[in-house]
């Protein structure tokens, strides 16, 4: 199994923005990496991020959100997370959107599996 970088960079986060990272084209078998050491902890204002897959059930249909995931700054156990592998057939999109805090930049990469 050879595991590589398809896409990667660093997003600067406006807040209540979502942000598009990628939209992958190629079928295949992807994971999605981010560094979320920036994300800051406080009793009244945390940092929170939304992840964001979203897929289309056909080629010619419209994309939609499958998966979202949050991640709120001083609750983090890990600072790097990764998400488990998802199949790519049609294409996906991958966003993040910081909804609350103060906009922190995210490093990100797309690894494939094959």
């Amino acid at each position: 199994m050879a595991v590589t970088e398809s896409n990667s960079g660093t997003q600067t986060c406006t807040v209540t923005t979502e942000h598009t990272l990628v939209t992958l084209t190629a079928d295949g078998v992807y994971t999605l990496v981010l560094d979320l050491n920036a994300l800051a902890g406080s009793a009244t204002t945390p940092d929170i991020l939304e992840v964001r897959i979203k897929r289309r059930a056909l080629s010619a249909g419209t994309t939609r959100q499958q998966i979202v995931a949050h991640y709120v700054g001083g609750l983090l156990p890990n600072k790097v997370v990764e998400s488990p592998p998802f199949v790519v057939i049609h294409s996906c999109e991958i966003s993040i959107k910081q909804t609350q805090g103060t906009g922190r930049d995210i490093p990100w990469s797309i690894r494939s599996i094959a």
